[in-house]
């Protein structure tokens, strides 16, 4: 299938977006977040994305983080929500498996 682009206004990229109905719509299970700032627009995108029923992975080396204290918050409130945090070459074998994030 063709990329996806949705435009958004609000750190979820959830918020006021169809994304959620797209996803949903080509039966999508898994997601993977990554971006500039790891404490506001990923974090709540992943939350959002985990509290929606998604499974999801975050390639920890394709974030960013204005320090390394928002960075290590960041990464145990994504943990505790639910999300996989993975090495970023793992994202290629995410749709071989179950487990494959668990790694």
């Amino acid at each position: 299938p063709a990329d996806l682009f949705v435009e958004k206004h609000y750190y979820s990229a959830f918020t006021e977006t169809c994304l959620c109905a797209l996803l949903s719509e080509r039966k999508t299970s898994t997601v993977v977040f990554c971006g500039v700032t790891a404490n506001m627009c990923v974090q709540a995108s992943v939350i959002d994305a985990c509290l929606l029923g998604f499974r999801v992975a975050v390639p920890w080396d394709c974030t960013w983080a204005s320090n390394p204290t928002a960075a290590d918050k960041a990464r145990k409130v994504l943990i505790s929500h639910g999300a996989y945090i993975v090495p970023d070459e793992a994202c290629v074998y995410l749709g071989e498996g179950p487990n494959v994030a668990d790694t």
